[in-house]
């Protein structure tokens, strides 16, 4: 899998990348409030062994992540330490 270079790629493989067998019985709505360039706002749904990522607010999300977008894709790209 290549390493993503912008938000947006990095979300699309989240997905892909998601592990169910660690997840299972897990039900989460993480909130991503990312800002600067590149940020914007999306939410990660977990539940029933599948990882959906969407555009926008969460109306009920279970954590709120608030992070610079550069440092969050860093973070991503095993560049920086969470």
């Amino acid at each position: 899998m290549d390493k993503p270079t912008t938000i947006e790629q990095l979300l699309q493989q989240m997905p892909t990348a998601f592990l169910p067998d660690k997840a299972k019985g897990i039900r989460a709505v993480i909130q991503l409030n990312l800002t600067g360039e590149g940020g914007g706002s999306w939410f990660v749904s977990v539940a029933d062994g599948k990882c959906e990522v969407s555009p926008g607010v969460a109306p009920t999300p279970s954590a709120t992540i608030t992070a610079a977008a550069a440092d969050y894709l860093a973070v991503g790209r095993g560049e920086l330490n969470p």
